[in-house]
C-alpha cells in the first residue's frame, strides 16, 4: 500500500492521527482530505530525487463540510502497469481501482489505524477492526507507511466503462465504521466489499479527494499516460438526506517536478492525467475548476437502502446484543446481560441456497413421517432431494423404518420446527414470529407440495447473513430465558415454548456454522447438522434478570 506522496507534514497527520487520540486528531486528522483542497505550491517544493522516477501524482479534492457518505463514479480512459485510480479517498482511507504490476485488476478499500510501519506492532485494541467481509473479498493488514486494514477485490475491469463507487460511514463510541460498495455492472446490483472500523474519537468522515498514482516507479513508468474520468461525485451531508452534488475540485500534484500532468472539466465530470504526453494545456495546477450541470440523475432511494442494508451486515455482535435485549424488553421477557454476545458476520459460514433448500426438506420430510402424512405426500417430498446425501444417518434410517416406535416419532416431529427456521431463512415463510406457538405441519408441507425441485428454487431468496445473526442472537437469548425459568421452577415468560426454542437454536446454529450459539468455535469447517448440539451452559443468576 501507498500514500500518495504528500508533503511531509500532511504524511504525517495521517499518521498520527489515529495513535494520539481524540484530542489532536480532530485537528491534524483532517490533512489528508483538506491538503488537496487548500495548500499552497509553496507547501511542496520540487523533489528532484522524485524527476523521472514515476509519473507525478494528481489529486482533486472536493471542498465541503462532514458527510456521512460520499459517492463517486470513475471511467478510465488510459492505463498501465502499477496504476491506483482511487475513487473515493477521505481522511482516513482510500477506495478505488488498481491495475497491478503484473496487469492484475482489483478493487481495493484500505482503512489506516496508527503510525507503525510494522503492521504488527499496534497493539490489539487500536487496530482497525473487520466488521464484514465480503466472501469474494480477501481482507489483510498493510505496513509500510502507516498500517491498518486493507481488502481486494479480484475484478476485470474495463477501459471506457463507468464504474460507482459508494463509501458510507457510522460513528461506534470512539470507532467509525467505514463501509465500501462497488456496484457491479454484469448483475446490476450492489455489493457490499467490506466494512472496518477504526479509532478516530468518534469523528465523521471529511477532507473527500480522488487520485492518480504510478506506484511502479522504474522509470519506464513514466512513458505511459494514465487518464481517468471522475463524476457525479455527491456526499451525503450529517444529519440529512439531501445528496449535495460536487460541482467543484482543486486540481493539485504531489512533490514530483513533472509538468507532463493535466485536468480539465469534460461533460460536466473531471478529468485528471499524469505521465506519457501528456500537457498541462487546461487547468493550471492548484487552481480551482467547476463542471457544469448538477449531475446526473441517480436512485438516490437506492443508495440509502444500499448503506441502511451495510449497516446491518456491519453491526458489532454488541449492537446485535442490544437490539435483542430491546426486543425482548418490550416483551417483558426476562434476559441476562452478561450473556456474551455472538460472533460478528466474518466469523460465520454462508450456507448456499441449495443446501438450505434440500435441509429444509429433510427435516419437512423426517417430521412429516412421524406426523404419518400420507405415503403419496411422502413420495413426492423425497422426490425433491437425494435422500442418501441429504439425510442424516438417523433420519435415514427412521424414514426406511416401516414401523418406528413412539419415541423416534416423537422426536422427530420436533423437526417441523428446525425446518419452519430454514424455510423462514429461505424467504419461503414471511416471518418468524416470537416462539409462543408450535408451528402448523400443514403450512409447512402445502409450501412443498406439487412443487418440482426447480420451482421451489426459483422462489427461494436466501436472506441476508445479518438477518439471520439477528435472529440467531434473539433465539439464544430467549433459550436462556425458558431455561431459567425452568431452573427457577416457574413457567416460561410470554408463553414461551421450550422445545420450539431448542430447534430454532439447533437451525440458526447451523445456518451459521457454529456448534451451538453458544459454543461459537469457527476455527474448522462448517459442522453438520448432527454436529450441533443447542446447549446453554449459562450459570443462573437472578439478580442480573432485566
Amino acid at each position: 500500500m501507498s500514500l500518495i506522496r504528500l508533503p511531509f507534514w500532511s504524511r504525517l497527520a495521517i499518521i498520527i492521527a489515529p495513535v494520539i487520540g481524540p484530542v489532536v486528531a480532530p485537528v491534524v486528522g483532517l490533512a489528508v482530505g483538506l491538503f488537496v483542497a487548500t495548500y499552497r505550491p509553496a507547501d511542496c517544493a520540487a523533489d528532484e530525487k522524485l524527476k523521472d522516477i514515476a509519473c507525478r501524482s494528481v489529486h482533486l479534492g472536493y471542498p465541503g463540510e462532514k458527510a456521512t457518505a460520499f459517492y463517486n463514479e470513475v471511467t478510465i480512459k488510459e492505463s498501465a502497469p502499477g496504476t491506483y485510480f482511487s475513487v473515493i479517498g477521505w481522511d482516513k482511507g482510500y477506495f478505488g481501482i488498481q491495475q497491478l504490476a503484473n496487469n492484475k485488476k482489483l478493487i481495493i478499500f484500505s482503512v489506516w489505524d496508527s503510525g507503525e510501519n510494522d503492521p504488527n506492532a499496534t497493539p490489539d485494541q487500536l487496530r482497525t477492526q473487520l466488521l464484514y467481509q465480503d466472501p469474494a473479498v480477501q481482507v489483510k493488514r498493510f505496513g509500510g507507511e502507516g498500517s491498518g486494514g486493507q481488502s481486494f477485490y479480484d475484478f476485470d475491469w474495463q477501459e471506457d466503462q463507468t464504474y460507482r463507487f459508494l463509501l458510507s460511514s457510522r460513528v461506534i463510541g470512539n470507532r467509525t465504521a467505514y463501509s465500501g460498495f462497488f456496484f457491479e455492472p454484469e448483475v446490476k446490483s450492489w455489493k457490499h466489499l467490506v466494512t472496518f472500523s477504526t479509532i478516530t474519537g468518534g469523528k465523521p468522515m471529511i477532507g473527500f479527494y480522488s487520485f492518480v498514482e504510478d506506484f511502479k516507479r522504474d522509470r519506464k513508468s513514466t512513458k505511459f499516460a494514465r487518464t481517468a474520468i471522475f463524476g457525479n461525485a455527491s456526499r451525503l451531508p450529517l444529519d440529512s438526506t439531501d445528496w449535495e452534488f460536487q460541482s467543484s475540485a482543486r486540481f493539485t500534484g504531489d512533490s514530483n517536478p513533472a509538468t507532463n500532468i493535466n485536468a480539465k472539466a469534460v461533460d460536466g465530470r473531471f478529468l485528471l492525467a499524469t505521465g506519457g504526453e501528456i500537457k498541462n494545456t487546461d487547468v493550471p495546477l492548484w487552481d480551482t475548476f467547476n463542471c457544469e450541470g448538477q449531475g446526473d440523475k441517480n436512485d438516490w432511494t437506492q443508495l440509502m437502502d444500499t448503506i441502511q442494508a451495510g449497516d446491518e451486515n456491519a453491526k458489532t455482535p454488541q449492537q446485535r446484543k442490544e437490539d435483542s435485549q430491546s426486543l425482548l424488553q418490550s416483551h417483558r421477557i426476562p434476559f441476562l446481560r452478561s450473556l456474551s454476545p455472538l460472533p460478528s458476520i466474518s466469523k460465520t459460514t454462508r450456507r448456499s441456497t441449495q443446501e438450505v433448500l434440500d435441509r429444509a426438506i429433510a427435516l419437512t420430510l423426517v417430521a412429516a413421517k412421524a406426523d404419518r402424512l400420507d405415503s403419496n405426500s411422502l413420495e413426492d417430498l423425497a422426490s425433491k432431494t437425494t435422500l442418501e446425501a441429504t439425510l442424516t444417518a438417523a433420519e435415514l434410517n427412521f424414514y426406511n423404518d416401516h414401523k418406528p416406535n413412539a419415541t423416534a416419532q416423537a422426536n422427530f416431529i420436533w423437526e417441523y420446527e428446525s425446518g419452519n427456521v430454514l424455510l423462514w431463512a429461505l424467504g419461503l415463510n414471511d416471518d418468524l414470529p416470537l416462539p409462543q406457538q408450535i408451528a402448523s405441519p400443514q403450512k409447512i408441507n402445502d409450501l412443498f407440495l406439487g412443487l418440482s425441485r426447480q420451482e421451489l428454487l426459483s422462489r427461494c431468496n436466501l436472506r441476508s447473513q445479518a438477518q439471520l445473526l439477528a435472529q440467531a442472537d434473539l433465539t439464544y437469548r430467549l433459550h436462556w430465558s425458558v431455561a431459567n425459568a425452568k431452573y427457577m421452577d416457574s413457567d416460561p415468560p410470554a408463553n414461551l415454548e421450550p422445545e420450539v426454542i431448542q430447534q430454532r437454536h439447533l437451525a440458526c446454529a447451523w445456518l451459521l456454522g457454529l456448534d451451538s450459539l453458544e459454543a461459537t468455535n469457527t476455527s474448522r469447517s462448517a459442522p453438520h447438522w448432527d454436529e450441533i448440539h443447542p446447549k446453554l451452559s449459562q450459570t443462573r443468576e437472578t439478580g442480573t434478570i432485566q
